[in-house]
């Protein structure tokens, strides 16, 4: 997936009604013409990524705080909170990476322990 920093660009698309965008392709010193697509982009298709996460570790209890991102140039006031008041909401994926198994040598046959 191709993407872009577009948050100079559109910094006002949050008080705005969206934005027109024009695209052109660049490949070392050749371009194509510029296109202007039809399509009026508004703050309902922004995809946010995250700013930074925070992990924890308490009695046994993961803590995770999730920072979102803010672009140092947004002016103040344009909060996270306050751009989108409705449908903030984040896939969190939890997985376990496998520890190096030990293995225990039986008369019978080798077979890969793991404690449970």
């Amino acid at each position: 997936m191709l993407s872009c920093d577009l948050t100079m660009a559109t910094l006002d698309l949050y008080h705005s009604s969206g934005y027109l965008a024009k695209v052109r392709a660049v490949n070392g010193s050749q371009c194509s013409n510029w296109t202007h697509p039809q399509t009026r982009f508004t703050m309902d298709e922004v995809t946010l990524t995250v700013g930074s996460v925070k992990l924890e570790l308490h009695s046994g209890v993961i803590r995770g705080t999730i920072h979102p991102p803010r672009p140092s140039v947004a002016p103040a006031g344009d909060t996270y909170e306050s751009i989108f008041p409705h449908f903030r909401e984040y896939t969190i994926e939890v997985r376990k990476v496998p520890e190096p198994s030990k293995v225990r040598a039986f008369p019978q046959a080798s077979l890969p322990f793991h404690p449970v």
